[in-house]
């Protein structure tokens, strides 16, 4: 941008001249005001101007008063290259000359003064780099040696001034708005003396926000020695202050300079569009000095020395939030070489020293860093850290390091070498202390981090690793562990557990050894070992041995030889093998599974799962698979004896499968004392779709368990029939459940009756039975799916009391005598209590034992609705008593509830 700077300054000034020179060789035939001479004139200057600079000149007037040689011209416009539509590439209202004659006799004379107003600059550069400065007809043969201070002028003015740069290859834009200059000449010493100052100078490159600035400067120029005097650039809150002096500007320039600079970074986090760069001031000062010596780049002749010191720079990043204090640091630029050293600062609790050295920055540019952390807190940092696992780890102890580095041309070439010592401890309540050594090189052209007799150690547990991480990866990995309890403490301390699903300890005990090694790239690294641990105790299973081959890799992962023996009895033998998409797995990603197992506990494998079923027995499987989740092929059988579910005695169940690649083929048999259940079924993995059958004839109620503990008398068979077929996302079934006749005590219930049928993710119902002279009949709906809408009816006729009672009291069943007759009706969301709304209607309610009788008066409703019950008047009377009630119950607050009891007993 520098160059097209000056080459707007550089045109600016020619065409200045040009138009005053050009117009002031004919001024004296202006007085004779002949409108046709003018613009005949005028049509001249403007075509000279053309010739001499390549730009289009336009005029509004013009006018000269020879009383005072004062010539003046209003309305100009000079275009360049720019399109018709455009502005032009210079326009200002006025431009005032005036000149002063020394000596007729001598031709001696200056410019007395030169005032422009309103100058407007707009300087264009598309995206192929081409600007709208104008391009001269033909070169200049011209050979005056007229220079700045022969000229003589004794004041200049510059007003309101504005100029706009816009680069579109860069992106780079530049407004400058309010530019005032003004200079004046001493004819003694030769000097021009001036101040410029402009505001709301804005800056905006690329998709950066703009940076808005001022700028207040004072000069004097002489034609030996430039002097800049308290230049201030302001930078919203920053300010960069700067005086300078320039001699022998022409043939030798050799500059001194200092500065001082205030920065706000919050001012560049806003410019840069970026909140992590850390906030606070940062205050630089220094000397700079330059002579130009041929044949020598700048950088060797320049000399730059400097101080570096903020109190506070806050950095604030998504893992982060901490303060880095007292930050300084000294750095000087001499003979083509760099050294920032003293670099201290306070960090997390520890300190940081450092010290950079640059050589040949011009040339082959040569490096190296030193720089050390002390004592760096990691209580500090917990507290810091913005992840809350890193909070909850309770991490107390310091972090020590050291790292040397060099590079040659580039830092693509760095090497380095770090040592770092951790001496700390995790966890509380007891806490475990952990320590740990890490040794590592650095080489950025191989992409390497080679690590030596580096580990991290625990009381029982140590991880120790060698070798090489790169894009031909050998690093060795050894992990021994004493005790696995330690290891699962340690890990506890980075679980979040959270209120509705508390973390839950996995009960871990036992002996372990992991060794193995990481291959390949960073990229792509790939992951092989052995893991074999002894006596192992998970969430209350015991395993004498699990020992399995660990092969992983973006692509795929595998553990094979797998053995698992339990330590009561039974045994796993394992392969599996699955394909991964980085590190990922698919429903498609390809399979291969060997699973048997013998003589295993269920109850083993329920703790293990940190299940609790009540389910008992032994299993046996011999499953072999391969494909994918979605297209899976093989077979396998899976056998549980001894079982029994509930008290319930299951004499085996047998599972059969087999899938060719589209569907899978299962078969099921369950065989009970009672009676014997089977099922059948096809999966279509890949659409998720099913076909099912169940049918269960003639089990035997009286030969159940649970019937037999606890003499209910009760004897008949029960049929099922089930068959579906459907998706797992809108399953389809129709079932029935059948008791043609059930026998309890002296009573026979006939044609007890339950079918259902699912069907667009809702479920249809109904219930029918005979029970003596009575019957029960439900019917409803309930939706599958959430909040499982509801529509439910219940009815019985006349259900005598006696019968009941003999199910679970015989001996006192003569006693009681009396009926009742109920209606229930239920609708809503059964998973929105506060939406459901249940009526229950008791027509029929009387009772009696022995000689007392009681009866209800009236029917007795009970409703609920909107979350609270209420029981509508109603009375008891009967033997001695006459009792009159009501109640409100609001299910979510009891302590609300109210209960009206009135009358005698």
């Amino acid at each position: 941008m520098n160059w097209n700077w000056k080459k707007i300054i550089l045109w600016a000034v020619v065409a200045i001249f040009v138009l005053v020179i050009g117009i002031g060789v004919t001024a004296v035939l202006l007085v004779h005001h002949s409108d046709g001479f003018r613009q005949s004139l005028l049509a001249k200057i403007e075509s000279s101007v053309k010739e001499s600079t390549g730009a289009t000149l336009q005029v509004r007037d013009f006018g000269l008063r020879l009383s005072t040689l004062t010539l003046d011209i209003y309305g100009i416009v000079v275009h360049g290259t720019e399109p018709a539509s455009a502005p032009p590439l210079l326009q200002a209202d006025h431009l005032g000359v005036g000149i002063t004659i020394d000596s007729v006799l001598s031709r001696k004379w200056h410019f007395r003064d030169i005032e422009l107003n309103h100058p407007v600059v707009a300087v264009r550069v598309n995206k192929q780099g081409e600007n709208n400065l104008p391009k001269p007809e033909k070169k200049s043969t011209s050979s005056s040696n007229t220079d700045l201070f022969d000229l003589g002028i004794r004041q200049v003015v510059l007003d309101r001034g504005e100029i706009y740069y816009n680069d579109q290859k860069t992106p780079l834009s530049a407004n400058l708005r309010n530019l005032e200059l003004t200079a004046g000449y001493d004819p003694g010493p030769k000097r021009y003396q001036g101040h410029l100052q402009y505001e709301d100078g804005q800056i905006q490159y690329g998709h950066y926000a703009p940076l808005p600035h001022n700028l207040d400067a004072g000069f004097a120029l002489t034609p030996q020695r430039f002097v800049l005097d308290r230049m201030v650039l302001g930078l919203g809150q920053s300010q960069v202050v700067l005086n300078a002096t320039v001699d022998d500007y022409s043939n030798n320039p050799d500059v001194q300079a200092n500065y001082e600079a205030t920065l706000v970074a919050a001012e560049f986090a806003k410019v840069l569009k970026n909140p992590e760069v850390p906030a606070g001031t940062v205050r630089v000062n220094g000397t700079a000095q330059y002579q130009a010596q041929p044949g020598r780049p700048a950088l060797d002749s320049a000399v730059v020395r400097g101080m570096l010191s903020s109190p506070e720079l806050y950095v604030k990043t998504p893992s982060l939030h901490t303060a880095i204090r007292n930050v300084s640091a000294k750095y000087e630029l001499a003979h083509g070489n760099a050294t920032v050293e003293n670099m201290r600062a306070e960090v997390l609790g520890g300190r940081f020293e450092g010290k950079l050295t640059l050589l040949d920055v011009a040339g082959n540019g040569q490096g190296r860093l030193q720089a050390s952390l002390k004592d760096v807190s990691l209580d500090v940092l917990q507290k810091v850290a913005q992840a809350n696992s890193l909070r909850e780890a309770h991490l107390v102890g310091n972090v020590s390091a050291d790292a040397q580095a060099s590079w040659v041309k580039s830092v693509k070439n760095l090497t380095a070498t770090a040592n770092a010592t951790v001496q700390a401890a995790i966890g509380q309540n007891p806490s475990t202390p952990l320590d740990g050594v890490i040794h590592a090189d650095y080489s950025a052209a191989r992409q390497e981090v080679a690590l030596h007799q580096s580990y991290i150690k625990t009381p029982k547990t140590s991880i120790n690793l060698d070798g090489k991480v790169s894009e031909l990866s050998q690093l060795q990995i050894r992990m021994h562990s004493e005790d696995l309890h330690e290891m699962e403490t340690v890990a506890a301390n980075f679980k979040t557990a959270s209120a509705s699903a508390p973390s839950q300890p996995l009960g871990l005990y036992g002996t372990a050894d992991f060794v193995g090694s990481v291959s390949g790239s960073t990229k792509n690294p790939k992951i092989q070992g052995q893991f074999a641990a002894n006596n192992l105790r998970v969430k209350g299973s015991a395993w004498k041995l699990v020992r399995t081959n660990i092969n992983a890799s973006p692509s795929q992962a595998t553990l094979s030889n797998g053995e698992l023996l339990s330590a009561t009895q039974g045994r796993f033998t394992f392969n599996v093998q699955t394909g991964l998409k980085n590190w990922a797995y698919t429903p498609n990603s390809p399979i291969a599974v060997q699973l048997n197992a013998s003589q295993v506990s269920i109850a083993d494998l329920e703790r293990l799962a940190n299940k609790t079923y009540p389910v008992s027995g032994t299993l046996a499987m011999n499953v072999s698979l391969h494909g994918s989740q979605q297209n899976p092929v093989g077979k396998g059988t899976l056998t549980v004896t001894n079982a029994k579910v509930s008290n319930e005695t299951v004499q085996s169940l047998n599972l059969n499968f087999n899938g060719d690649g589209n569907a899978v083929n299962t078969k099921l048999q369950i065989k009970m004392p009672a009676g014997t259940t089977q099922a059948s079924g096809v999966i279509y993995p890949k659409t998720q779709a099913y076909e099912l059958q169940v049918t269960g004839d003639n089990i035997r109620l009286e030969k159940l368990q649970t019937v037999a503990d606890k003499n209910l008398q009760v004897a008949g068979a029960i049929n099922i029939n089930a068959q579906g077929k459907g998706t797992l996302k809108n399953p389809q079934l129709t079932a029935t459940l059948d008791i043609p006749k059930l026998q309890v005590q002296k009573q026979t219930i006939q044609g007890i009756k339950f079918q259902t049928t699912v069907q667009n993710h809702v479920a249809n119902f109904a219930l029918d039975s005979a029970v003596a002279e009575t019957y029960v009949k439900g019917r409803g709906t309930v939706a599958i799916t959430a909040p499982y809408q509801a529509d439910v009816k219940l009815d019985t006729g006349r259900i005598a009391f006696a019968p009941l009672l003999a199910l679970y009291a015989p001996a006192q069943a003569s006693d009681v005598g009396g009926e009742t007759e109920l209606h229930v009706s239920l609708r809503g969301p059964l998973a929105e209590k506060n939406r459901l709304e249940a009526h229950l209607e008791i027509p029929v309610l009387a009772g009696s034992y022995k000689e007392l009788k009681l009866a209800a008066a009236q029917p007795i409703h009970l409703d609920y609705q909107n979350g609270t019950a209420v029981l509508q008047p109603t009375s008891i009377q009967g033997t001695g008593t006459d009792i009159r009630m009501q109640g409100r119950v609001p299910v979510n607050n009891l302590k609300a509830a109210t209960f009206l009891v009135k009358g005698t007993i």
